[in-house]
């Protein structure tokens, strides 16, 4: 009995240390994670990589009719500041394209329209990294976007050049390519993204003076691209998956912390 008051008396105490001093020992943690490493840096560079791009939406309501995601581009001026070898916070200014086509399937295939779109976007986020000269790292964040131009192609029937099938139970038409440049529409589109965005990547240090990194992100919009300008309007969202290629140099030397 003797043994677990006193047990039970060491425990109020430590409950009232911590509750005395948290406000302390929030602080001394922050100053541990952040400082307990060697070194924080800011680094410059150049990345380019490639994107893939798909819109979600619901297209129930159209027969025969599919979407597809499709390839474009991506190149940014990324800077991060480490603050130590597991941490870092990294902004892209980016320009990358979201391409995606509508296209019309069974009975009408070869019909379809490809949406080339580029944007101007903001990344803010954070890494964590796991290893030494070789690391691992998963990142999280968030951006924002502006729909800068848009291009769109394909192919539609041309209503000039039916034909009748040969048993003449059924019409034919010629398909007529066109590539023009997408014109806004200031009450049907909304110009503004916003979005969170998750990854995974690899970076290489062969030398202090310089960063590779090979990394994949995914964007996902949670706004959407149009605005709200009819009755019962169905949501489109972007949903990118980008694969990147990256160079960084420091932009001034290491700075010593305590370990």
């Amino acid at each position: 009995m003797v043994s677990l008051k006193l047990i039970w008396l060491t425990d109020v105490q430590i409950i009232y240390l911590m509750y005395h001093y948290k406000n302390r020992l929030f602080y001394l943690s922050i100053f541990f994670l952040l400082t307990h490493v060697s070194y924080s840096q800011i680094f410059l560079g150049l990345q380019g990589g490639i994107s893939n791009n798909y819109l979600e939406t619901n297209i129930s309501n159209r027969a025969s009719t599919a979407i597809k995601s499709h390839i474009g581009y991506s190149v940014s001026i990324p800077i991060m500041y480490k603050v130590n070898d597991w941490i870092s916070f990294q902004t892209d200014p980016n320009i990358s394209q979201k391409n995606y086509s509508i296209n019309r399937i069974d009975s009408f295939i070869g019909i379809y329209t490809q949406y080339n779109n580029t944007y101007l976007q903001l990344p803010l986020s954070t890494s964590f990294y796991y290893g030494n000269k070789v690391q691992i790292f998963a990142t999280l964040g968030s951006y924002f976007g502006y729909w800068l131009t848009g291009q769109e192609k394909g192919k539609i029937p041309n209503i000039f050049s039916v034909t009748t099938t040969g048993n003449g139970s059924g019409e034919r038409f010629l398909l007529t390519a066109f590539d023009q440049k997408y014109q806004f529409n200031s009450q049907r589109d909304n110009r503004l993204e916003f979005g969170w965005l998750t990854g995974i990547g690899i970076q290489y240090r062969p030398k202090d003076s310089y960063n590779l990194i090979i990394e994949c992100l995914y964007y996902q919009s949670v706004t959407d691209n149009q605005n709200n300008y009819m009755a019962n309007q169905i949501p489109q969202y972007n949903k990118t998956l980008f694969l990147s290629f990256s160079l960084l140099w420091p932009l001034k030397n290491k700075t010593q912390t305590c370990k």
